[in-house]
């Protein structure tokens, strides 16, 4: 009886997001470290990465590639958030709109780490989407999917900025991504916590994790290539066969 409670919960709650979405601010992501899905790897690719619209805070910058550290710019400079070179820009209290430039269910965050402890700081946000009106106020959610613990390069080093890139999947394909980072992600080290201890907090001891900002170097989409079945591939070396057969009766 429970699963079947369960079940139709889980429909009702995709029907709402589908039909009526959600607005950021009401929607808070708690998760915990230990049930994350974590690929000692990069990101796999290919991959497509979007382009930056609206909605920052404002700043925006670069981290080096083997450092937490972080200089900001003079002036905020929209293009540090389209290309996966360290260079962000930051989501805070807005939502920061990307176009992915084509529909897709899974999109992939690559942050930028400017302080530790890593993976906390590198998912201090939550990810949402439409398919075709980035002036939406409803969004729908993405689910948290995998963590890549090496980021878009393994420079084989302990701290690197790029470090823990996430994969989200959308219940239906999205075309524009928006991150809010306005402590909309709360991280637990185990399911027994249900609080968390302070505000920017850097003691990977303490119970939880909450933050207010998040710089993102870029967002991105996988790019599939289609493989022929087996059953397809069968056919057409079954075609190829026929077609040399009878090249050969009416040779003789």
């Amino acid at each position: 009886m429970s699963g079947k409670r369960g079940g139709s919960f889980i429909f009702v709650a995709v029907l709402f997001f589908l039909v009526v979405g959600i607005t950021p601010a009401v929607y808070a992501y708690t998760i915990d470290i230990e049930s994350l899905n974590i690929v000692n790897g990069t990101v796999p690719g290919p991959y497509t990465l979007g382009t930056y619209m609206y909605g920052s805070s404002g700043l925006s910058g670069t981290s080096p590639p083997d450092s937490y550290s972080w200089s900001g710019d003079p002036t905020f400079d929209p293009a540090a958030g389209n290309d996966t070179d360290w260079r962000w820009v930051q989501a805070t209290t807005n939502l920061v709109v990307w176009d992915l430039g084509t529909l897709s269910d899974t999109v992939y965050v690559f942050p930028s780490i400017d302080h530790g402890p890593s993976i906390y700081e590198s998912l201090e946000f939550t990810v949402f989407g439409v398919p075709s009106d980035p002036t939406s106020p409803l969004w729908i959610p993405a689910d948290l999917q995998t963590v890549y613990a090496d980021g878009w390069i393994d420079y084989g080093t302990p701290v690197e900025s790029d470090d823990w890139a996430s994969e989200w999947v959308f219940p239906v394909e999205v075309r524009y991504i928006g991150i809010y980072a306005n402590y909309s992600m709360t991280i637990f080290e185990d399911a027994g916590h249900t609080t968390w201890n302070s505000l920017y907090d850097s003691d990977p001891t303490t119970p939880g994790w909450q933050s207010f900002d998040a710089e993102i170097d870029a967002v991105g989409v996988p790019v599939t290539t289609t493989v022929p079945e087996p059953s397809t591939i069968l056919l057409v070396g079954v075609g190829s066969a026929g077609i040399v057969w009878l090249r050969r009766k009416r040779t003789f």
